[in-house]
C-alpha cells in the first residue's frame, strides 16, 4: 500500500468509532426530544454494539 493510501487509511479509521459514537448520541437525544422509547434503545444499541464493532475494523484497516 503507497503511504499516502496508509495514512488516509488510518485518518479514517481513527474517526469510524466517534462517528458510531455521534450517531448513537444523536438518536438518544432525538428520542429524549420526541420521548421515543425505541429510538432511544436504537442509539444504546448502536453505542453498545458497534463501539466495539467499530474499533475491530478500525483495527483491521490499519492492520495492526
Amino acid at each position: 500500500m503507497i503511504v499516502g493510501q496508509k495514512i488516509l487509511a488510518s485518518a479514517v479509521a481513527h474517526l469510524l468509532p466517534f462517528l458510531v459514537g455521534a450517531v448513537g448520541i444523536y438518536f438518544i437525544l432525538t428520542a429524549s426530544m420526541k420521548d421515543d422509547e425505541h429510538l432511544r434503545r436504537l442509539g444504546l444499541l448502536i453505542i453498545v454494539i458497534g463501539g466495539p464493532t467499530s474499533v475491530l475494523v478500525s483495527i483491521a484497516i490499519v492492520g495492526g
